[in-house]
């Protein structure tokens, strides 16, 4: 009789531990977590074309040609650092 007495209280004591566990209560009732952050995401819009698509820019051509303020800069340069002028 003792014995049921103690396995009993022992038991109680169990469980009333394993109550004030929040996670092991959780686990026990099936709770399922709750997220709400899921929702919260923002969606992106569908891409969309521009206005003016068809009125792009054409490309420069590739050769570059030297301004008159391309050549003054060059030579300043050549000047500061002590070069001679090769035109």
């Amino acid at each position: 009789m003792k014995k049921l007495i103690k396995n009993t209280f022992c038991l109680i004591l169990v469980l009333l531990i394993f109550s004030a566990c929040q996670n092991v209560k959780d686990g026990l009732t099936g709770k399922k977590q709750t997220n709400s952050d899921e929702f919260l995401v923002k969606k992106k819009e569908p891409l969309v074309m521009p206005p003016e698509f068809e009125k792009l820019p054409e490309p420069k051509s590739l050769e570059r040609t030297n301004t008159l303020e391309d050549i003054d800069l060059e030579l300043s340069i050549k000047k500061e650092m002590g070069l001679k002028n090769k035109t």
